[in-house]
């Protein structure tokens, strides 16, 4: 065994070079390994963090004939419903030097609610004829805080009927976890596509219902975001739901 031992080192030490290099190489791959390894579950507990720091809700409920206050209520009352908010969004065109875009605005959520949003510059929005749009991953250079959003006349009656202004000033620039990825959802108008989102005060709708309901699933929370435990825990609620 010493001779063993005396030989090996014998041979790493006239092929120095050699074995460092080696050695150089092994530890790399190791690094790049455990990183790779790494990097998932702290991106899952990073966007784990974001969505209960905002009240991200669980379930969304949708209506085409829209949802009224005894529907909150019922919804309130399923087993495993932990709360329901009411919330309003409506897709409309905005006119622009290149045309109309399509933006889906949504009710800014009042303290405690689900799906809030964070403040990234200038302030939210507080009365109707003010907005505050998403800042981040798209370009909204054209959106800045102070400027001017009009919608184009190519909307349905309908849609501006729902609106109690049509003309809004930008107060400030906001995120929010509903979007997190680089799409923006679909549309029936314009090409199809949403631009961007954007966040008014509740009272520059002009409805006397909800677009949707916002969930939250008891214990949710407590548990993490992408886990089985999660999806189990929402399943089942989505189930008695529906």
């Amino acid at each position: 065994m010493k001779a063993f031992q005396k030989d090996s080192w014998r041979g790493i030490w006239h092929s120095m070079g050699r074995f460092v290099a080696i050695f150089a190489i092994v530890a790399l791959g190791v690094g790049f390994f455990a990183g790779l390894k790494a990097t998932s579950p702290d991106m899952q507990n990073t966007a784990d963090e974001y969505y209960d720091r905002d009240r991200l809700l669980d379930v969304r409920v949708i209506s085409t004939l829209g949802l009224t206050d005894e529907d909150i209520a019922y919804l309130s009352s399923i087993e495993g419903v932990g709360q329901v908010c009411g919330q309003r969004s409506l897709d409309v065109l905005v006119a622009g030097d290149s045309g109309n875009r399509a933006i889906r605005l949504h009710n800014l959520p009042e303290e405690g609610e689900l799906n809030q949003v964070t403040l990234l510059e200038g302030r939210l929005p507080e009365a109707p004829g003010e907005i505050a749009v998403e800042g981040g991953m798209l370009d909204n250079s054209a959106y800045s805080v102070g400027s001017v959003i009009t919608l184009s006349e190519s909307n349905e009656e309908d849609s501006l009927d729902s609106l109690k202004t049509h003309t809004f000033t930008v107060t400030g620039v906001v995120s929010t976890p509903r979007y997190i990825s680089f799409q923006r959802g679909n549309t029936t108008i314009g090409d199809g596509s949403i631009s961007l989102y954007a966040y008014v005060p509740g009272s520059t709708f002009d409805m006397d219902y909800y677009t949707e309901a916002a969930i939250a699933v008891t214990g949710a929370r407590e548990a993490a975001s992408y886990s089985d435990e999660y999806d189990e825990m929402v399943q089942a609620v989505v189930d008695r739901l529906e």
